[in-house]
């Protein structure tokens, strides 16, 4: 040891067990992608009861709008009904209680 030199580098040594690390910064090592599906078991359940709605109500308003064409497709509504109804129906409860007529199942 007196008598030998130092030359300030060190001398090479590898491992025998172990892992040797070259890199200053270690990388990450991915895996490899999981393919997902593209819509879950629910989510195409859903759809599919959504889209069996949406048919039947199409039938319906199909098997509607064939009954209104073999009805000769006019309206059952006539817009006189109501108003007739309210001026006659309620003016006439009205009359029978302010003209003091008593009907005998109010009293």
């Amino acid at each position: 040891m007196p008598g030998e030199k130092h030359s300030g580098a060190y001398k090479e040594v590898l491992p025998k067990q172990g892992q040797l690390h070259t890199e200053d910064n270690p990388t990450m090592v991915l895996c490899k992608p999981k393919i997902l599906p593209m819509k879950s078991v629910t989510l195409e359940k859903l759809d599919k009861m959504q889209r069996e709605a949406q048919e039947k109500l199409k039938a319906q308003e199909a098997e509607q709008e064939a009954q209104m064409l073999q009805s000769g497709g006019s309206n059952n509504f006539q817009p006189g009904t109501m108003s007739d109804f309210n001026s006659q129906g309620a003016s006439g409860e009205m009359d029978r209680y302010n003209t003091g007529q008593q009907d005998s199942e109010y009293h």
